[in-house]
């Protein structure tokens, strides 16, 4: 299964210290080239609100088509490459234009 970019897929996602791990929705943000192969690029998504993530609100326009439950926080500095084997199941996608800050905030750890 090939993910596209901007897609909210559900994994098994390890914790940093890789000690364990939880099912947790994240969202795949590397490009669809690179999402060719086995692995893809994602960042967590958490039901936690955080100031220093990216909030996604159950009140705006796009919540429905993303899948989520409740209001949730992209955690971008979280960046993982992942295997596409530990995918439980796809939920919905972000507008492209929310993927595009997204992208650019993780550009932003490596430079």
């Amino acid at each position: 299964m090939k993910f596209e970019p901007g897609r909210i897929v559900m994994v098994a996602f390890p914790y940093t210290d890789r000690t364990a791990t939880k099912i947790r929705p994240a969202l795949v943000v590397s490009s669809k080239a690179y999402n060719s192969g086995e692995d893809f690029v994602a960042v967590p998504i958490s039901s936690r609100l955080a100031p220093d993530g990216y909030q996604i609100l159950s009140t705006e326009s796009y919540f429905k088509a993303t899948g989520l439950r409740c209001d949730s926080t992209i955690k971008w500095t979280k960046v993982m490459t992942l295997s596409e084997a530990i995918v439980t199941r796809q939920l919905g996608r972000v507008p492209d234009e929310i993927l595009k800050q997204i992208q650019e905030r993780v550009r932003g750890v490596f430079t």
